[in-house]
């Protein structure tokens, strides 16, 4: 499964986006960054939706997979497009970025807090979630820890992002937001908070499912 994790930065920032791969392997999920793009300040928004939409429709990126009857109906093919993930700049409400091209995006706004929660697009094209930002960077440390983030398809940032990660490393498996480092002055910000958006979304999956019956998320 592909996945695209997409910062917005508006117009004063950087736009940015992480495209990775899920893949499983001995039971366990692993998440291979293939390509690491940040945009000039001011880019037209329009530019990366586009390049987003492309992404979501690239054949060689849609997984296809037979799914077999119980009842011995005939076999069905499975298209998986990849899967998108926006958290919005301050500036905007981007809810609808990608969706207004009926492309299905899951969108993710930053609280504060110990607690998530999820709500539906009212047109069906994903959801809307509200999490802490520590939340989804402890989920990322511990992939990171189990070295389960690969990083060799993007050499040019392994190096700064592996001391960045390092600088995240805490002792307590349940950290607190007022104890949590913070990540603004870090140089790979925008791209830890691009792929911390997919890696959180697949990492807590079964709880995700669960919570949208309910509308709310309790901290692991």
């Amino acid at each position: 499964m592909f996945l695209l994790g997409i910062k917005l930065g508006g117009k004063k920032f950087l736009n940015t986006y992480v495209f990775l791969k899920r893949i499983r392997k001995n039971l366990k999920k692993y998440y291979h960054v293939i390509s690491i793009k940040q945009y000039d300040k001011g880019t037209d928004l329009s530019v990366v939706e586009e390049e987003a939409v492309n992404i979501y429709n690239d054949e060689k990126y849609i997984i296809k997979k037979p799914r077999f009857s119980q009842d011995k109906r005939p076999v069905k093919t499975v298209c998986a497009n990849p899967l998108i993930f926006v958290n919005p700049s301050g500036l905007h409400a981007e809810k609808n970025f990608i969706r207004g091209k009926d492309v299905p995006a899951e969108v993710f706004f930053y609280i504060k807090g110990e607690k998530w929660e999820i709500e539906d697009d009212d047109r069906h094209l994903g959801h809307n979630f509200y999490v802490p930002e520590h939340i989804l960077l402890q989920d990322l440390i511990r992939v990171v820890n189990d070295n389960r983030l690969i990083l060799e398809k993007v050499p040019d940032f392994s190096c700064s992002l592996a001391k960045e990660f390092k600088k995240l490393q805490v002792s307590t498996a349940d950290i607190k937001d007022s104890l949590f480092p913070s990540i603004d002055n870090f140089e790979n910000k925008d791209i830890i908070l691009s792929m911390s958006m997919p890696v959180w979304f697949y990492e807590n999956y079964l709880d995700i499912r669960a919570a949208s019956r309910s509308n709310y998320g309790e901290l692991r």
